[in-house]
């Protein structure tokens, strides 16, 4: 049979489909990530005195204080005052542990919320609905996802409408596991400042840690410098891939911890450039101290207990650290660090929590310490090739944070 070769027309049309399905797992909507869910309960540990009043002999479980209505938890029939034992048949120390329970359940699942209710148990069964997305009546909103060494990660990414060759800002979000979106209230955190930014002209983009929100790679508490790292350069790749978004035109702009991972973002992905904001120039245990004053003072705690505070957490995260004991450890070889532990870990498994209360006092909202330390002194830097910029503002509040970054014009030349 005589040999035909193939139109170079119909190659070229079948190597555009293979090539088309080749990259479609990386950001395609078509396989998304499940969506993650919001119980719905104002909740804390439950106390000694009811645990006492409803017979509850096990540590653990949480107490309801409110439920918000229209939620999963009034949708399960969950009331103020029961106590939740165990959800998906899996019990949890505190607070901290029902937390991180609840955010491995997604939307369309069915889940068994075991409950002490006036002194009885009994089990809810309730069908969970998804978180609501983001949405904007200024801009586009699009969730997508980008694969990283630690598994799939949520991307949310807001872009002027009709954009064509937009400059592009990828966020790096500070010390924390709380995901880069807010879809319920009114926008905070970094969905303000995308928000602001994007008014602007620029495309943004904000992509979860591992096992934050409903990235997979969890539990987030185990996410490492580096897979976060390598997660933001994914996020560099996203945004240069995108047909609207110039690609010699996009930036980072690093917070808290963020500032030291941007430059190592850029190392593996070239940006055009990078801003910094209240990210630190030492190493962790000295910024622990050098923070840990600057707060303590703005508390309005008086100069010795400073220096017994800064003192414990040093210690703290030295047997952390260096010594690489557990908080249950630490507990158990430091007793005079137990206060310490709690604080940050909350109640160990084999420890009861102390029985003086803490001397230190935490700035709140409405306190004037709040508001000192809001108008702290704080940098700003701006890094381009060959280019620093330096300048160094008081802040008042998020607002003028907002409007102290720059406009685009000011981004043009890399």
């Amino acid at each position: 049979m005589p040999h035909r070769s193939t139109p170079p027309s119909l190659l070229r049309l079948v190597l555009a489909a293979v090539c088309a399905v080749l990259i479609l797992p990386a950001f395609s909507h078509a396989d998304p990530l499940p969506r993650r869910i919001m119980l719905g309960t104002q909740i804390q540990n439950t106390s000694d005195e009811t645990r006492n009043r409803l017979g509850i002999a096990a540590a653990g479980g949480v107490e309801v204080l409110m439920v918000v209505p229209d939620s999963n938890a009034a949708a399960a029939k969950i009331r103020k005052g029961d106590v939740i034992l165990a959800v998906g048949g899996k019990e949890f120390v505190n607070v901290a542990g029902f937390l991180e329970l609840v955010g491995t359940l997604r939307g369309g699942t069915d889940v068994e919320i075991r409950l002490n209710r006036e002194g009885k148990e009994r089990t809810l069964t309730a069908t969970l609905k998804s978180l609501p997305l983001e949405t904007s009546d200024e801009f586009d909103t699009e969730y997508s996802f980008v694969d990283s060494p630690a598994g799939r990660l949520r991307t949310v990414l807001t872009v002027p409408r009709n954009a064509t060759s937009s400059r592009a800002i990828l966020l790096l979000s500070g010390l924390g596991n709380a995901a880069a979106e807010h879809p319920v209230a009114d926008p905070i955190g970094f969905r303000a400042i995308a928000t602001a930014l994007t008014r602007q002209g620029f495309a943004v983009l904000r992509v979860d840690k591992p096992g934050c929100g409903d990235s997979e790679g969890g539990p987030a508490r185990d996410a490492t410098f580096d897979a976060i790292v390598k997660g933001y350069a994914a996020g560099v790749r996203l945004l240069k891939s995108d047909k609207r978004i110039d690609a010699t035109q996009v930036y980072l702009f690093g917070v808290s911890i963020g500032g030291l991972q941007a430059p190592l973002v850029a190392q593996q992905e070239p940006v055009a450039g990078i801003a910094l904001f209240g990210t630190a120039g030492t190493n962790w245990p000295e910024y622990l101290q050098e923070n840990s004053r600057r707060q303590l003072a703005f508390s309005g705690i008086g100069p010795g207990q400073i220096e017994q505070e800064v003192a414990q957490i040093s210690a703290g995260w030295k047997a952390l650290v260096d010594e690489k004991l557990t908080p249950d450890e630490i507990a158990d070889r430091h007793p005079e660090l137990g206060e310490w532990v709690e604080q940050n870990w909350g109640r160990t498994s084999s420890h009861p929590p102390p029985t003086t209360k803490s001397s230190r006092r935490s700035p709140t909202r409405s306190s004037p310490a709040a508001g000192h330390f809001a108008r702290s002194p704080v940098s700003i830097t701006i890094c381009r090739p060959r280019r620093r910029l330096k300048t160094r503002f008081a802040i008042p509040n998020s607002q003028e944070c907002l409007r102290l970054l720059p406009s685009p014009n000011a981004w043009s030349n890399g």
